[in-house]
């Protein structure tokens, strides 16, 4: 299932927040557990199961290490540009 721009923004977006607060956390388990009965997320529904299953403390831990990090200037949608290419390669290279 190819993902529909839109929604692949909007689901990037929400997946990469970090809550912090226990009702930030929820509430985005809950947007989350929409978006898993959604079919327009369904090319994302293998990450909302691990976005699902994570505890509040591991978020935490993810947050505290993003703290460190100076993450700027990383180029985020780089490894969704590289998939794109190398699917668009192998879909030329099987014609």
């Amino acid at each position: 299932m190819t993902p529909i721009p839109e929604v692949r923004s909007e689901f990037y977006a929400e997946a990469s927040r970090l809550p912090k607060t226990k009702q930030d956390f929820q509430t985005q388990k809950a947007v989350f557990r929409s978006w898993r009965n959604d079919p327009r997320f369904e090319a994302y529904w293998f990450v909302l199961d691990a976005l699902l299953s994570r505890s509040f403390d591991q978020v935490r831990k993810w947050a505290a290490i993003q703290d460190q990090l100076p993450l700027e200037d990383y180029d985020y949608e780089a490894v969704r540009h590289q998939t794109e290419c190398d699917l668009e390669d192998a879909r030329q290279r099987s014609s």
